[in-house]
């Protein structure tokens, strides 16, 4: 297990585990300083997290599971009162998210083989306004993203294979003809470079991280033998998918609990993709 990063900025972050392997608390020095502490209940789930970093402040959340499938219910912040709750598909996907930091609830829609194709807002009016909207190619490989919000649309270009992340990724105003180059990965031995400035490095027995290029990791990866991520750490921020932390082979935004199973090894939790988008989420 990792016990510590010092990444080139010379932010140190050190991971201490309990006897069962679990993270029990991480602790970041440098430039963005942060730390977490993990408890778990017995059968394993996450209990609670106490958490305190420059962006989010300090914050002690609390899990709830329902009692018969036993998924994620609520977190609630002890400190703060608020409550996000969620409600789950029959099938284990998530359907709908209640955040109290905003006036609408995220509603989630899939396709029939349980992909991600588009996120809602219901304002309790009786109607749903589209935010985002996803599109896979016939491998199941996301490969086109609409952002209604912001009138933008993303299509993305593979390699080979569709590993890693992409080689190119263009962009559009919604109703527009032309695609403009939006980001441009060049690989060098054991990292990516994107024209945009995110950085994707690969690091022997640690995995991938994808920064920015002052060295700031947003996302971090562990990767098994065949290349397939085993546990991820994202740090994010958009419009609806707020300022989060994610982690686990299933991801939920900021609390580290299941949308859809991972697949690959520098992806949003959004969606089982081998190809995925970097830009633009």
């Amino acid at each position: 297990m990792v016990q510590s990063v010092e990444r080139p900025s010379g932010d140190t972050t050190v991971y201490t585990y309990t006897p069962a392997g679990r993270l029990e608390s991480e602790q970041r020095t440098g430039q963005v300083a942060y730390s977490r502490s993990y408890a778990y209940n017995p059968d394993g789930s996450r209990a609670f997290v106490m958490r305190d970093d420059v962006v989010n402040g300090t914050h002690w959340d609390f899990y709830a599971y329902d009692e018969v499938s036993g998924r994620l219910s609520s977190v609630q912040d002890v400190w703060t009162g608020e409550v996000n709750s969620f409600v789950w598909n029959p099938e284990g996907t998530l359907a709908r998210w209640d955040a109290p930091s905003v006036a609408y609830d995220r509603v989630f829609s899939y396709d029939e083989e349980g992909r991600l194709v588009r996120i809602e807002r219901d304002y309790g009016d009786g109607s749903l306004q589209v935010a985002y909207e996803y599109g896979y190619n016939g491998d199941g490989i996301r490969v086109w993203k609409q952002d209604r919000l912001a009138q933008q649309e993303y299509r993305y270009v593979c390699r080979i294979g569709c590993g890693g992340v992409p080689m190119r990724v263009y962009s559009r105003q919604i109703g527009e003809q032309r695609w403009i180059e939006e980001s441009d990965y060049l690989e060098n031995r054991a990292f990516v470079l994107s024209s945009s400035g995110l950085l994707h490095i690969g690091l022997p027995q640690v995995g991938d991280i994808v920064s920015d290029l002052s060295s700031g990791a947003t996302e971090v990866f562990r990767t098994d033998g065949f290349g397939e991520a085993i546990s991820e750490r994202v740090f994010e921020n958009s419009t609806d998918e707020g300022v989060f932390e994610f982690s686990g082979q299933f991801g939920l935004p900021r609390f580290g609990f299941g949308i859809l199973p991972k697949r690959c090894r520098a992806t949003r939790p959004l969606a089982p993709m081998k190809c995925p988008a970097v830009i633009g989420f």
